[in-house]
Formats: structure tokens, sequence, C-alpha cells
């Protein structure tokens, strides 16, 4: 619990998924809850077993953050189901392995499970690790303070998506061969170094984005971050700076930790479908777990096909065929139709393109401020004060007058 009795969630929904299909579908959820629909018995009764089974299912002096606890609720059902999870991807600041670990030391399950971590949320930390180094805003080419902050935040934006660009081509190009992709990766981590210092020969060799030959442009002309001048200084300090930050994501630790290039993008949507049933601003204390339950259902098989099968299993199924079907028919198709676009190169083209739109334009019009405070209600301004005369020199004053 947290410093006080009123948390600030009540309710909560934990999903796992699986990794084995190109769908990532939601094979295990689990729906908590700390809220009775009876006024009186949520007061008086803190006890799970005290309620009736229709609302609350945890204690009130319960954790509603307890990752470690829903997780293994997860693998528990799962393993009912005859499965057991071997390899469990997870964000880097999850407990969500120890419950997979929990289990197999205590003899539940059969099978040791091998952790491997999101490679979205490694780059997140990446370009953190980047903007808190020691040493790295002081080599930046600019002559402000404010200017070298500003370039040190675009700097550590365009290294995230440089390591994690040379990785997915390499995941790609070797076909999910994890050793020859480390063995390719140790080159280019010393041509990413040079690259940034203004020297390309090594990532015409090695490197998979970034390239001077043929007219190609290199990974600094094509960045949305940086300018297409941009260079650091050649200098030890400075190699020995970008290794560093190179070898944060590229080297052999990390990458024995993300060579499955893995990530948990399909439970971060799922969460968005979720509060779409299930708005933050509204309390559902009888029918939470349903409304989870439709958003899940609707994640996993389509919007179109899930009404289909829902219809079916209440006892009105939807004649094939009839103007209501091929409505649903269509609905899937576009929603399908859209997945597809979404994970197109046009689509990718398209956001990359946005985006050096978009800093073009704030890099011309960021320095034109125009705003003033106290526009509608100018202040009146306040008459000088005449200075007052000091008590010591009335005194003097007095004294004359009496003499006289």
């Amino acid at each position: 619990m947290g410093k006080t009795p009123f948390q600030p969630a009540t309710q909560c929904t934990y999903n796992m998924l699986e990794n084995n299909t190109y769908k990532h579908s939601i094979v295990s959820t689990r729906q908590v809850s700390k809220i009775c629909s009876n006024k009186s018995e949520h007061k008086t009764k803190t006890k799970v077993k005290s309620h009736k089974g229709h609302c609350s299912n945890i204690e009130m002096h319960d954790s509603i953050g307890s990752e470690e606890r829903w997780a293994k609720d997860c693998l528990l059902d799962l393993k009912n189901d005859g499965l057991e999870v071997q390899e469990i991807t997870t964000d880097p600041d999850s407990s969500a392995f120890r419950a997979a670990e929990s289990l197999f030391k205590a003899g539940t399950t059969n099978t040791q499970p091998i952790h491997f971590l999101d490679t979205r949320h490694v780059s997140a930390n990446h370009r953190n690790f980047i903007k808190k180094m020691s040493g790295l805003k002081e080599i930046m080419p600019a002559r402000l303070v404010s200017e070298k902050d500003k370039m040190l935040k675009r700097f550590a934006l365009d290294m995230a998506a440089r390591c994690q660009a040379e990785y997915n081509a390499a995941f790609d190009k070797f076909n999910m061969d994890s050793v020859r992709v480390k063995v390719h990766l140790s080159y280019v981590c010393h041509a990413i170094v040079s690259c940034y210092q203004g020297d390309h020969n090594g990532c015409t060799k090695y490197s998979l984005v970034c390239s001077n030959r043929n007219s190609l442009k290199t990974w600094t002309e094509k960045s949305a971050y940086l300018k297409n001048n941009f260079k650091l200084n050649k200098s030890e300090n400075t190699a020995a700076l970008l290794r560093e930050c190179v070898k944060y994501r590229l080297g052999p630790t990390m990458l024995n930790r993300t060579c499955k290039n893995t990530n948990t993008q399909k439970a971060e949507a799922t969460n968005r479908a979720i509060r779409a049933t299930v708005p933050s601003n509204v309390t559902f204390t009888r029918n939470y777990k349903g409304r989870v339950h439709t958003a899940i259902h609707n994640v996993n098989n389509g919007p179109g096909e899930s009404i289909v099968k829902l219809c079916k299993a209440a006892g009105v199924p939807i004649e094939p065929g009839s103007r209501a079907a091929r409505g649903l028919k269509n609905i899937q198709q576009h929603n399908e139709k859209h997945k597809l676009y979404k994970q197109s190169k046009q689509y990718t083209d398209q956001r990359c393109s946005k985006k050096h739109e978009l800093y073009k334009i704030y890099d011309e019009y960021q320095e034109e401020k125009d705003y003033e405070k106290n526009k509608l209600l100018p202040t009146k301004r306040l008459a000088a004060k005449q200075p007052q005369e000091y008590s010591f020199a009335k005194k003097l004053r007095s004294r004359h007058v009496k003499n006289k």
C-alpha cells in the first residue's frame, strides 16, 4: 500500500500475450478489483471471502501494482491448460520474470524461463543514458549552453534510432541468426563512432543504413534530428564517449538480452483498446471484468469477427449473406487492411518524411517568440514613493526651532 489507505487505483488488468504468431494474441488475462458494488459491504468487509464473489477479488490492504503476483496468476492459468512459458519478454523494470522464476524454483513448472528485454523500452533507456552521460554535452558543436542542451537531446534521439536501425537491418539480413548478428555489429560499432566524426569509410564497408557511395545519403544527411553538417571533433575523448553510447545498445550484454528482437507494443495497444470500454473517469463495480474481456476478444479476433462470435454465443447468430453479415465482413477487412498498411514501407517512409518536416519547421520558427505577460490586463503603474525623512533628522530640526 501507499502512504495512505486511499490508493489512486482500485482496479487493474494484467495481460499476457504469445509471440509465436504474427497476431500476438492475448492468451491469459487477470482482472483485480477492490471495489464492491454493495457500498455497505465495501466499507465494512475487508476480506475477500466475506464478499459474494461478484465484485472485489483482492483485499483492501493489497497493493494494486503487484505485477509479480498478477503474472504468477496468469502463468498458473496457462499451466492448468497444459502450457509452460520458456521465453519471457518484459520491460527492463518489470517483475514478471521473477514470477516465472519463482514457479520454476518451487517445482510448479518444469521449464526454466529465459528473460529477454523489450527493444522499445531499451531504446528509451538508451536515450536517457546518453542525456545523463557526463562530458557529452561539452563536445556538442554549439556555443551557448542552451543550444548544447538542445543538441544533446537531439543527438540522444538520433543515436538510439541509429543503433536500433542497425540492429533491425542485421536481424533481417542474417535471418535472425544471433551469432552472425553479433559478429557483424561488432564492426558496426566502430563505424558508428567514425560516422559521427565525419568519416564514413567504415559505414561503406559494414553499415547497413549508412553509406556514401553511389550517391547515397549518409545517416546524418537522412536524419530528422540532426542537421546535415553535424560533425563532432576528432579526438580520443570524443571517440571514447561515443563508444560508451554505442556499447550500451550494441554491446554483447545488451545483444544477449535482446537477441529475439521482440517488444511489448501489442500489450500497449491492448491497453488502449481496454480504455475504450473501461474509461478511467468511470468506475464499473459489477461488469468491469466483462468489459475488459469484450475488449480483449475484439483485439484477438477483430471487430467484425468478434461481433459474429459474440452473437452466436448469445444465441442470436447472424445469418450468413445478410446485410449485417456483409457489413461486419467489410469492417473486418478494413481493419486487417489498415494493420497491414501501417506495417508497410510506404507508411514508415511517410512517417519519416513527416518527422523531417516537423523538425524543420521547429528549427525555423522556434526563436520567434510573441508572448508577453499581462497583455489583456495591463498593470497600473504605482507612483514612486517619496523618500521619508529619518527620525534623527526630525529631532535635529525640532531642536533648531526651539533654539530660535
